[in-house]
């Protein structure tokens, strides 16, 4: 029985037919090893912001065994999972949250500054696949639960309580409750037909959309481009000006993750202590650190805007930018 992810079970169809069936991706600009770690700092920033405000969070400090064992993978977290007649559905539980006697799933997300407002607006119709995870989650569970979702660079964060079978767990404040962002029968109907296709080894047909972010970062969208290919690459191996410039670029992205992963962390510390001393100003080993309070910025709700007026309007009021050289650099996956 083939193994399927929560936290990739939401994909796009087409993807997960492809990767089982051998299509390979292209390279990724970082390394899944390098992205898990990033994202697990946060997950334990995130935890301890709400440990300070009085939840009472479960963690598991070892890797998980029975992945260990089976998948050799090195995960932390509860290990969850379920099966149908056809697919095995498998998953980790970031933290639990201790209510009363009842302990429940928490799903912990971490946004940088662009995407942050997205989910905050947008929530989880713009993120299919963190739909399908929680829900699933919360499934295997057979239990209520909860979602954390924190702004990388502003600390702040959305607290979301989700229903199992239409019922919200009790005792606990501060989390909004809102519907289920997916439903269960529909997410097993489309794993179902992905596990079809793959038996089949038959390709789904769909079209690449350039207006979705899944689209334009998945891996696998040469498939779905018009010519079925991609964009021919050039390898160059013999030009000692690139190879330095490749060099620099390299060291300077190293320094460049070290230096936002450390810089963050300190932003963390002198905002929790602004928040809990009242202090706003102060002076500490020769840094000034001023906390303004929190803050929000007005948009314009362009498909709202394009209810009110007509199109002509827009295309009035519109006016094109400076143009720029639109230069794009990737770290290659090392062999």
């Amino acid at each position: 029985m083939r193994v399927y992810r929560m936290s990739s079970i939401g994909e796009c169809p087409k993807a997960l037919v492809a990767k089982n069936l051998g299509y390979e991706p292209t390279s990724e600009s970082k390394s899944q090893d390098t992205l898990l770690k990033h994202a697990t700092r946060f997950e334990h920033l995130v935890a301890s912001a709400l440990t300070d405000e009085g939840y009472n969070l479960r963690w598991t400090h070892e890797f998980c065994e029975s992945c260990s064992s089976e998948f050799g993978d090195r995960r932390y977290g509860f290990h969850s999972e379920f099966s149908t007649f056809l697919v095995r559905v498998v998953g980790h539980i970031d933290r639990r949250l201790q209510v009363s006697d009842n302990q429940y799933p928490l799903e912990i997300k971490s946004f940088g500054r662009f995407i942050f407002p997205k989910f905050q607006k947008e929530g989880f119709s713009a993120f299919p696949e963190y739909a399908a995870q929680i829900v699933c989650q919360i499934h295997s569970e057979k239990k209520p639960g909860f979602y954390a979702a924190c702004n990388r660079d502003t600390g702040e964060m959305l607290k979301l309580s989700l229903p199992y079978n239409g019922e919200y767990a009790d005792g606990i404040n501060g989390f909004t409750r809102i519907v289920a962002p997916a439903n269960m029968d529909d997410i097993l109907d489309q794993i179902h037909k992905v596990e079809l296709d793959i038996q089949e080894k038959h390709l789904p047909d769909m079209k690449f959309d350039d207006k979705t972010s899944a689209c334009r970062w998945c891996r696998l969208k040469y498939l779905c481009l018009e010519d079925g290919k991609q964009e021919s690459v050039v390898s160059i191996e013999s030009f000692p000006t690139l190879l330095e410039a490749a060099d620099l670029w390299k060291e300077g992205k190293t320094f460049e993750q070290l230096s936002v992963e450390r810089l963050e962390q300190a932003k963390q510390v002198f905002l929790r202590h602004a928040k809990d001393t009242g202090v706003n100003k102060y002076q500490v080993g020769g840094v000034k650190v001023s906390f303004l309070g929190e803050r929000s910025r007005d948009y314009i709700d362009e498909k709202r805007l394009k209810e009110l007026v007509s199109e002509d309007i827009i295309r009035q009021a519109t006016r094109k930018g400076k143009i720029w050289d639109d230069i794009r650099i990737n770290l290659l996956k090392e062999e």
